[in-house]
């Protein structure tokens, strides 16, 4: 196990066969940065494996072998926080624990714990790669002040603090501006509108996108779905239907997919086919609805219970039950 404190100045190195293998993976567009195409990967095959968390437990279906993998790691009342925090290109197994504040990440690489204090209860878990060197940062957001509190990797996990936002934004990470880093934004529901620091500039700017309050319950649903390596501005609405804002154009398109019955109903996004475009996913009560962008056709699986929750979706990355 490994504990990190502040106390001391620490960074993993990295061998030289995982070296090899990071070099790889950028050459053959495997290893994208997370905002690019947002998703689970457990292998090497650049494709969003499907998998929930239930109550400590971690279930997935490898796309690449059409396994199944149960892995125990973390308590019913931890917050999951998936991401490539070792850089390897593969996900790791990521907990937040409200009541004390610590991590713990079990590492892809080397199957080894990494644990860190850094949050505190009703903080919202924002881990993402904003200083793109590949590797997932640890990261909150504090409601009550608006404060982003990250650590990143290559800062050796410094502390930086970031105030933007207020009570009631929506934290909403993702690389708007195609740099490899991904830009701190908050979605203000009341307003609908984003606001966002481009990290190429330090520019703060404000995109108007949204329904003005007419679709309760919809979710700010971030990713490149075109493929231009930009985060696209993105809606699911409880009706069924995903409203997209083109990075490379700012055209609105819309796209019925969805279901509607009993809740739980979450956005999955995720690049499913491996196309290097994110492709639209729905997840109710045990079963899994996409839509290949590759294809244009609709892929389905049974994989879950009901109230599972699913790895995808950004709705759980909280301590608040109820983010939007």
């Amino acid at each position: 196990m490994t504990y990190f404190d502040f106390k001391k100045n620490y960074l993993s190195s990295l061998s030289s066969l995982r070296k090899i293998a990071l070099v790889l993976c950028l050459l053959l567009w495997i290893c994208i940065p997370a905002s690019a195409i947002p998703g689970i990967n457990f292998d090497y095959d650049g494709k969003s494996d499907i998998s929930i968390f239930r109550g400590g437990i971690w279930w997935g279906l490898n796309s690449e072998s059409n396994t199944v993998f149960v892995i125990h790691w973390g308590l019913i009342s931890d917050v999951i926080a998936p991401g490539d925090y070792d850089g390897d290109g593969l996900t790791d197994l990521t907990v937040f624990r409200p009541d004390t504040g610590v991590w713990y990440s079990r590492r892809s690489s080397n199957g080894q714990l990494f644990a860190v204090q850094w949050g505190k209860a009703f903080d919202l878990v924002v881990p993402a790669d904003y200083d793109g060197d590949g590797q997932t940062d640890f990261a909150v957001f504090r409601p009550d002040d608006g404060v982003w509190y990250i650590l990143t990797t290559t800062s050796g996990y410094r502390p930086r603090y970031f105030r933007w936002g207020k009570f009631g934004d929506t934290p909403v990470p993702a690389d708007y501006d195609g740099d490899g880093k991904d830009d701190i934004a908050v979605y203000r529901k009341t307003e609908d509108n984003w606001y966002i620091v481009d990290s190429s500039t330090g520019i703060p700017r404000v995109v108007n996108f949204g329904y003005g309050g007419c679709c309760i319950g919809r979710t700010p649903v971030p990713a490149d779905y075109t493929g231009d390596r930009k985060a696209d501005l993105a809606h699911y609405s409880p009706d069924g239907f995903w409203f997209i804002k083109r990075s490379e154009d700012g055209v609105v398109v819309s796209r019925e997919f969805g279901i509607i019955g009993d809740p739980p109903i979450h956005a999955v996004p995720g690049d499913y086919d491996g196309d290097h475009k994110t492709d639209l996913g729905i997840f109710h009560r045990g079963k899994w609805y996409t839509y290949r962008s590759s294809t244009s056709t609709q892929v389905n699986y049974d994989f879950g219970v009901p109230f599972d929750k699913p790895l995808q979706s950004i709705y759980f990355r909280s301590d608040n039950p109820f983010p939007f």
